[in-house]
């Protein structure tokens, strides 16, 4: 039994959607980057690109559809990571993390959490980040930076 690898024609599309914004976007991160020194620096360094990344939707198109995006699975996934990566993997990865910082609010969050935690990630602007951080239950330090971050992240989006 032979495997057919040949795209539909939408994801044929977004595989050259992907190859365009990785050849005129992601190509220009190694200059942004390449004489600094500290991974804070090539970090912030790389902020406009992936502001131009979120702005022509790649976060939203990788988004499950339930919760408001255009994601249809890994497959699309793939076809956008193996684009990106073959121009950089910096920008793309930041993109990437999205998603595992947003799955804990896909898998259990309520649909009133969505509506206000995921708006920023459907917004095609800005430059949206979401992280993940496991520990033990009931652990204090936990609850208080849970806490603040939620408060920040409140303020962050009201101020936006």
């Amino acid at each position: 039994m032979t495997i057919d690898f040949t795209l539909d024609p939408a994801r044929r599309a977004l595989q050259l959607d992907a190859r365009h914004a990785a050849s005129e976007v992601l190509s220009q991160v190694r200059g942004a980057t390449r004489e600094l020194h500290t991974p804070g620096e090539r970090f912030r360094a790389t902020r406009p690109m992936y502001e131009e990344i979120i702005r022509r939707g790649f976060l939203r198109r990788l988004m499950p559809q339930p919760f408001g995006g255009e994601g249809t699975g890994m497959v699309d996934l793939a076809i956008v990571a193996e684009e990106f990566h073959a121009v950089d993997c910096n920008v793309s990865l930041t993109l990437f993390a999205n998603l595992l910082g947003l799955a804990p609010l896909f898998i259990a969050g309520t649909p009133e959490q969505h509506r206000r935690l995921l708006a920023p990630f459907l917004a095609c602007e800005g430059a949206p980040l979401a992280a993940l951080a496991l520990g033990a239950q009931g652990a204090p330090a936990l609850q208080e930076l849970a806490t603040a971050l939620d408060a920040r992240f409140a303020r962050s989006v009201r101020t936006a």
